[in-house]
């Protein structure tokens, strides 16, 4: 059986754990409601980049879902093996997520290869791989109570590190180092490509800057909220009778807000920020209504959206002025 939360921390203090918890995962799923409302209104799903941005959104809005059922003694039943290996997964589908955007840039701006074509792949491996890790602690009857939660119960310390931390710290390692050679080779064609006059060589140049504008501060963002969760872990495996409040605080603070975080540094783009405003939200839902077959909607200037609100205004009008006539 695990430990209960509570028979460690004081009352008190495992509400604070439990609701600090159920708040900011509410706050990330709100995040990522705004992120998929947005890929929809504007049709971003289109480009392969922002369908990986898309898909890290669905896994974020999945995992943020088993925070809700904290409670203080969680009991040992079916129920908690439903929780824990779900969170087993959708922890792991984040994660692959993060990986595979990863992968895309480092393939895109390193070898010149786009990987787009692959993206049954990406789906295979991502939903795929992490059965793995979730079946073998189910297979060994490992979940339980794990605090106010279920996952691998708290004296498995070897297969929660072997399963779960150890394979992050590799990967996220991995993400780190393939990062340092984007920014090594993008300086590097900064200085070759910058001002070509080549068209064709400048727009390439250009579609590298953007699409690692799009995503590179994603894997970040998950690097800083995974900080916390693998200081509290390696405290609980170095000293498991002596838990401190403070670290377990700020694990449950820091491990829902993928979501928060996520819609953030979407709502940060440029391109996304600009539209951010009643007149464009309230163009791009006419437009996504009336034309669903209708590329991807990028909004314009201010200028030429006042153009074409006027344009819209006249037609509207001589519409029904003619709905009138022909009622007459």
């Amino acid at each position: 059986m695990g430990v209960a939360l509570c028979d460690v921390f004081s009352h008190e203090q495992c509400e604070v754990i439990i609701y600090t918890r159920i708040a900011c995962a509410a706050l990330s799923l709100i995040g990522c409601a705004t992120i998929l409302f947005s890929i929809w209104l504007y049709r971003k799903q289109r480009n392969f980049a922002q369908r990986l941005v898309m898909w890290l959104t669905v896994a974020a809005t999945f995992d943020s879902i088993p925070y809700f059922f904290g409670t203080q003694h969680p009991p040992n039943d079916a129920f908690c093996d439903i929780q824990a290996f779900w969170v087993s997964v959708f922890d792991w589908v984040v994660l692959l997520w993060i990986c595979a955007l990863t992968f895309y840039l480092h393939m895109l701006i390193i070898q010149g290869r786009d990987t787009a074509r692959y993206e049954r792949g990406y789906h295979l491996i991502v939903w795929g791989l992490p059965l793995i890790p979730a079946v073998i602690p189910l297979a060994f009857q490992a979940y339980a109570p794990a605090g106010a939660w279920c996952w691998i119960v708290e004296t498995q310390v070897l297969m929660r590190f072997v399963l779960w931390y150890i394979p992050m710290l590799i990967l996220l390692i991995g993400i780190g180092i393939s990062y340092a050679m984007m920014y090594r080779r993008l300086r590097y064609d900064t200085m070759i490509f910058k001002g070509s006059h080549e068209n064709a060589v400048q727009e390439e140049f250009e579609s590298h800057e953007e699409n690692i504008r799009t995503l590179r501060w994603y894997p970040v963002v998950y690097v800083v909220l995974a900080i916390f969760s693998i200081i509290n872990r390696i405290q609980n495996a170095v000293h498991p009778s002596r838990p401190i409040f403070a670290l377990y605080l700020l694990h449950s603070f820091s491990s829902p807000l993928q979501g928060v975080f996520n819609a953030f540094v979407y709502l940060t783009n440029v391109a996304t920020w600009t539209s951010c405003n009643f007149r464009s939200i309230k163009k791009a839902l006419f437009h996504r209504l009336s034309s669903p077959e209708m590329e991807e909607y990028t909004v314009q200037s201010s200028k030429t959206s006042r153009e074409d609100d006027a344009e819209l205004l006249e037609t509207s009008s001589s519409d029904d002025e003619k709905d009138i006539s022909e009622l007459s």
